[in-house]
């Protein structure tokens, strides 16, 4: 991403005042804006010309011998389009004066928007000096956005890498100033962004309701760190048939939904073809429900599900040897990346963990 705006810093030269030089010294910084310093018997007048058709943030520094200026230094200052006065250095002590200046242009007002998701959107907003960056989350709930940055010649109001939870609408993430206008500075960014809350912590006292319905009993197929497709996950897989209904183990918001794909197969090039729901939870949790059918998800994202509500349909989409529904339920670390979580279930009066090869009947 393109955050080093502009910069141009140009160097006139020394003028003394019994040079044979001309009257007025001009430095452009292409088409955009020049600075004329004018010289008169009593020192110089720095004006500038703004040939753009917007007003424009011009920065101007200037070195001065036997001068001295009618405003601070370095001096910014917005000018309209057209010729405008920016300050004078008047003579001082009857001898000998010279001086130099640089100078670059800054935006009043600058906004650039990057969507890395039609729900994700970062959107940079500059005037003159300070630099602001918003989160606009365009899903239903909260997401988490890591980001990386090795600001130049900036103050930022955080230390990076940065992660933060942001809720729906636009957020100010975090701004920063640049320390010194007339040198290059940068703050370009890397991010990385998920559903859920990277700033709660999840409930792992929760016993979840098992996801499918009421009376019916399902085998757990391969459980956590299962050898065929869950190592390293605590994921769970119940041989529901082709076209069985599921439903959620939780109430929460859905954030995700994908039902285009049909069947698969255990091929790599089935990994990234699988219908499923997700839903997130009130501790910032989400639940994923996998391999549904083509066709097969019954709810939209944004819908609110209560626990035990239907929610879609299983299939045999994506990996996937044979119909059945994987669901798992992850957290995000603080790098915002998903980690799957050991979950119980609520089963008649217990509260329990499942294990691979046993059938489990839904209450």
């Amino acid at each position: 991403m393109r955050t080093l705006y502009f910069l141009s810093v140009l160097l006139a030269a020394a003028l003394r005042v019994h040079d044979p030089s001309p009257a007025e010294r001009t430095s452009c910084i292409q088409d955009v804006v020049c600075v004329t310093a004018e010289r008169h018997e009593q020192g110089v007048v720095f004006v500038v010309d703004n040939r753009t058709a917007e007003p424009l943030g011009v920065v101007i520094d200037a070195g001065l011998e036997g001068l001295a200026a009618d405003v601070p230094l370095p001096h910014t200052a917005i000018y309209p389009p057209g010729r405008s006065r920016a300050f004078a250095a008047r003579a001082h002590g009857g001898g000998r004066w010279s001086y130099r200046y640089r100078f670059a242009y800054l935006p009043v007002h600058d906004t650039e928007r990057t969507c890395h998701a039609p729900s994700f959107c970062v959107v940079r907003e500059q005037a003159l000096t300070s630099i602001r960056y918003y989160v606009e989350n365009h899903g239903p709930a909260v997401l988490s956005a890591r980001f990386e940055m090795q600001p130049t010649n900036m103050r930022m109001s955080t230390s990076f890498p940065y992660a933060g939870a942001f809720q729906p609408g636009r957020t100010l993430a975090f701004e920063g100033t640049v320390i010194d206008p007339l040198k290059p500075w940068d703050t370009s960014y890397r991010t990385r962004w998920a559903p859920g809350d990277v700033s709660q912590v999840p409930d792992l006292e929760y016993a979840y309701a098992l996801p499918f319905a009421p009376g019916a009993a399902y085998t757990v197929v391969q459980g956590y760190h299962g050898r065929f497709s869950h190592q390293h996950t605590y994921a769970l897989d119940f041989d529901l048939p082709r076209g069985t209904p599921v439903h959620a183990a939780r109430d929460g918001v859905v954030v995700a939904v994908e039902e285009r794909f049909g069947d698969g197969a255990p091929e790599e090039r089935f990994r990234d073809r699988a219908n499923y729901v997700h839903i997130q939870h009130a501790d910032g949790t989400v639940g994923y429900y996998v391999h549904l059918e083509r066709g097969g998800a019954l709810v939209n994202v944004g819908d609110w599900v209560r626990r035990g509500q239907r929610i879609g349909l299983s299939g045999n989409s994506g990996y996937s040897a044979g119909p059945h529904l994987h669901f798992e339920v992850v957290r995000l670390t603080r790098d915002v990346r998903p980690a799957s979580l050991p979950v119980r279930f609520r089963i008649g009066p217990r509260t329990t963990e499942l294990r691979e090869g046993e059938q489990y009947r839904a209450d």
